[in-house]
């Protein structure tokens, strides 16, 4: 066999491997990505820059009882009703996550508990490895259900008074008539003024499965 016969015999078994090669690369990026049971790993689309630190977010008792990412940082007196409640002496993490109620929720509206880190002097969602001179307990005054109303209030008082019950806090809550007059005044404010967002994502590459979409959607608080 001549040296030009072997050569050519070369080259076409390059070629050959060359489009066997570009052919599986290219079904396998067509191929809808699916949601992975852990972190998102190779091309994280969709992207944010300022991604949060799931294990920096507050949790919140979603319609099912899942536990769902929170999306407000931190309670706040415009929107929220806040109950302190005071201790005695610093009251561990551990000891403030055990005494959390099983929901996150009072009625229809999140329920919240944050504790003064007694090292940094900030509020946050009770970390086991911190200790806390100080608690608060709140309530959202008003969302898409509707403002708080009189025993969603007493949902919250119950579950509020068994915390601080659990780490030898004593709370004082606001006047209940006065809340509930608040919440229908934000709901009354929040209605006259709804906006709704809506937006369309577009793959850049391959198709996305829902459970993709979800998964990354989730992470952000969608």
């Amino acid at each position: 066999m001549s040296n030009f016969t072997v050569g050519m015999a070369i080259l076409g078994g390059l070629v050959l491997a060359g489009l066997v090669a570009w052919n599986t690369w290219s079904t396998r990026r067509q191929r809808p990505r699916q949601a992975s049971m852990g972190p998102a790993a190779g091309g994280r689309e969709p992207h944010l820059s300022d991604e949060p630190n799931p294990a920096e977010l507050p949790v919140d008792d979603g319609p099912n009882g899942n536990l769902l990412p929170d999306r407000r940082r931190g309670l706040d007196a415009l929107i929220d009703v806040i109950a302190p409640i005071e201790v005695d002496g610093p009251v561990s993490g551990d000891a403030a996550i055990a005494a959390m109620p099983s929901t996150r929720r009072a009625g229809s509206k999140p329920f919240s508990i944050e504790g003064l880190n007694a090292r940094g002097g900030h509020w946050e969602t009770p970390v086991g490895s911190q200790r806390y001179k100080g608690f608060q307990a709140g309530v959202q005054l008003a969302n898409r259900t509707g403002a708080l109303n009189e025993l969603e209030y007493s949902e919250f008082v119950v579950k509020a008074q068994a915390f601080a019950d659990a780490i030898g806090g004593t709370p004082e809550f606001p006047e209940m008539l006065d809340e509930v007059a608040r919440a229908r005044e934000l709901d009354q404010f929040a209605s006259t003024h709804d906006a709704q967002l809506s937006f369309t994502l577009r793959a850049r590459g391959a198709a996305w499965s829902p459970g993709f979409v979800v998964q990354h959607a989730s992470r952000f608080g969608f």
